[in-house]
C-alpha cells in the first residue's frame, strides 16, 4: 500500500515555491535542465541554502534525489531512517520516498542533485542500474559514509555534471550521473555486515523493513509482519533489535508518526478522519499514541510553527 495521497509530492521547482524565504525569485541554480526525455539538476548546496526556510516538513519526492555532503552537518528523515549527515556523506533516495530535513548547518557544503527516470534511462541496459541500486531498495539505509578519496571523486564528477547542465550538454551530464550510480552501488555492496548480526538476521530484517514500508498504514502489529514472514513475533523482535538497535514495533511506529505529521500539516481532515485514514479504530487512542510518541497532541502539532 502506498502512503496517503495527502502527502505533498514535489518536483524541484514546486518545492522551491513552497520553501523560498520571502518573495525572492527562484535561484537560477535551482532550475532543473528539462529535455524531451526528462529533467536533471545539479547545484552546490552552499549556493542555495540561504534562499530556503528550514526545517523542511515531510513530503514525498517524485524523482531520484541525491546529496553529497562535503562540509557541515544535516539531519534528514528518510522513511524508516533518521539520518545524521556529516562531511563525506552520500545520500540517495528513490521516487515516492517520504522525507524531511530537520536541520542544516550554516557552514554546509556539497551538492544536491536530482533526476527523473526518463532522463537517466537511454537504452536497454541503463534501467537495471537504477533498479538494482541498493540505495533505492526498500528497507535499505539510503546513506553511505565515504573516504576522503571517494569524496574527492564524487565531488569532481558532480562538478563536471553541474558544468555540463549549465553548458546545455545534458548527454554529458547523463553519462556522469550514470557513472555516479554505478560507483555508488559498488561502494554500497562492499560495506561489511555488522559483526553482531548473521546473514540470515540481515535478510530477515531487510524483508521486514520492505514489508513495513508497503503495509504500515494497515498493519500496526508485529504479529502481522511475523505471520507474513513465517516467523514468530518474538523471533522477529529479537532479530530486528539485534540488527538495528530498535524493536520491530518502533519501525512501524516511526512511519505511522511521520505519516500522521504530514497529513496533519497538509490537509483539512479532522483528527478523527486522520485516525481512520491511518486505520486507528478509536480516535482517542490515536491521540494518545501520537502524544506518547511526540509529546504533543495531534491538534497542538497541527498548529505548531
Amino acid at each position: 500500500m502506498k502512503p496517503a495521497d495527502s502527502i505533498p509530492s514535489y518536483r524541484p521547482e514546486a518545492f522551491a515555491n513552497d520553501y523560498l524565504i520571502g518573495d525572492q525569485p527562484i535561484p537560477a541554480h535551482w532550475s532543473p535542465a528539462t529535455t524531451a526525455s526528462g529533467f536533471a539538476a545539479v547545484y552546490r548546496i552552499e549556493q542555495v541554502r540561504q534562499f530556503f526556510r528550514f526545517p523542511i516538513a515531510p513530503n514525498r519526492i517524485t524523482f531520484y534525489d541525491g546529496l553529497l555532503l562535503t562540509g557541515g552537518t544535516m539531519r534528514r528523515q528518510c522513511g524508516l531512517y533518521d539520518v545524521p549527515l556529516a562531511s563525506r556523506s552520500l545520500l540517495l533516495l528513490a521516487p515516492d520516498t517520504i522525507n524531511a530535513t530537520d536541520f542544516i548547518s550554516e557552514d554546509v557544503t556539497g551538492f544536491y542533485f536530482h533526476f527523473d527516470r526518463e532522463f537517466f534511462v537511454t537504452d536497454l541496459a541503463t534501467p537495471e542500474r537504477l533498479d538494482t541500486c541498493p540505495f533505492f531498495e526498500a528497507g535499505n539505509e539510503p546513506h553511505l559514509r565515504l573516504s576522503d578519496e571517494q569524496t574527492t571523486w564524487f565531488t569532481a564528477l558532480l562538478g563536471l555534471a553541474d558544468q555540463s547542465l549549465q553548458a546545455n550538454s545534458p548527454d554529458s551530464a547523463r553519462g556522469l550521473l550514470q557513472a555516479l550510480i554505478v560507483r555508488a552501488s559498488q561502494l554500497y555492496q562492499r560495506q561489511p555486515e555488522t559483526a553482531a548480526s548473521s546473514p540470515a538476521d540481515y535478510r530477515l530484517t531487510a524483508a521486514f523493513k520492505r514489508l513495513v514500508q508497503q503495509r504500515y498504514l494497515s498493519w500496526h502489529s508485529v504479529s502481522q509482519y511475523a505471520d507474513a514472514l513465517a516467523v514468530t513475533p518474538n523471533h522477529l523482535n529479537r532479530v530486528v533489535k539485534r540488527t538495528t538497535g530498535q524493536p520491530a514495533s518502533q519501525h512501524i511506529t516511526t512511519l505511522l508518526i511521520l505519516e500522521a505529521k504530514v497529513v496533519l500539516k497538509n490537509s483539512q481532515l479532522s483528527v478523527a478522519e486522520i485516525a481512520a485514514q491511518l486505520h486507528f479504530d478509536d480516535p482517542a487512542y490515536f491521540g494518545r499514541f501520537f502524544r506518547q510518541q511526540t509529546g504533543q497532541t495531534p491538534t497542538a502539532y497541527r498548529h505548531s510553527a
